[in-house]
């Protein structure tokens, strides 16, 4: 049973998290300006996207960054990772924690504040 409810679970969460993106790109085909009336399958939306200057511009800077930062990120973290992979133990050991903190101290502040949040309401 508890693996039929854990299944259910990640079904409910994938359908919350698609289902929009879903009625977005199924919405983006309507002829009509209004997003609460099907007014007809049409492709005029993105002939005007084609037409549109500053969007193109936009998205021609977006792509640029995006490119410059990938490019960037890759050769910083083979770097790092050569760098790490060549150091001693204790180096590394002591490195991996310091750079781990950054990753748990979302989910330390998420719990303090459901705690406040839980205190606040009386529930704790």
């Amino acid at each position: 049973m508890s693996k039929f409810f854990k299944r259910f679970y990640l079904g409910i969460v994938l359908v919350f998290l698609y289902v929009p993106i879903l009625v977005l790109i199924i919405q983006s085909f309507n002829g009509g300006k209004s997003r609460a009336k099907w007014e007809g399958f049409s492709l005029r939306w993105y002939e005007e996207l084609l037409h549109d200057q500053a969007i193109l511009g936009a998205l021609q800077v977006t792509l640029s960054v995006a490119l410059i930062a990938m490019v960037f990120s890759t050769l910083l973290g083979t770097l790092a990772a050569i760098g790490i992979y060549s150091m001693k133990r204790r180096p590394r050991t002591l490195l991996t924690s310091v750079s781990n903190i950054t990753l748990t101290n979302a989910e330390i502040i998420t719990g303090v504040s459901l705690m406040l949040l839980f205190v606040f309401l009386g529930k704790f």
